[in-house]
């Protein structure tokens, strides 16, 4: 589908467990690099991993702050040069606190020019410059 040149973007998951969609050790390397070649831009879901990995941890190493593990997830995301967005679901206002500190992080500044939050609801508002 990549190759009609019918898409501008794709979505796919992609995250420290979900690393087949761009993994450069082993060929293929997956959709993201074949999209960028292809000018095709690439959004992420399952950034934060849907929680599983935050649980896989917290069994073995319970002292680890999920938020934290929540934050390194994004991150993983965001250092990755052939992603062009990555899509963050959050269920609450306090999820949303936690995943976009204010003032943002390096690693958010120079990726996101412009924060919006949503809420369920549909309302939406601009973050404070």
């Amino acid at each position: 589908m990549l190759h009609s040149g019918e898409f501008e973007t794709m979505q796919v998951a992609y995250g420290p467990i979900y690393q087949g969609a761009c993994d450069y050790q082993r060929e293929p390397f997956g959709v993201v690099p074949l999209a960028k070649s292809l000018g095709v831009g690439v959004l992420t879901m399952r950034t934060t991993t849907s929680g599983v990995l935050q649980k896989l941890l917290a069994c073995e190493f319970p002292e680890l702050d999920p938020a934290r593990i929540t934050r390194l997830a994004i991150r993983f995301v965001l250092s990755t040069p052939q992603v062009d967005c990555a899509l963050i679901g959050m269920r609450s206002a306090a999820e949303v606190r936690q995943n976009c500190p204010w003032p943002p992080t390096p690693v958010l500044a120079s990726t996101c020019a412009h924060c919006m939050i949503s809420t369920r609801a549909g309302r939406a508002r601009s973050r404070p410059q």
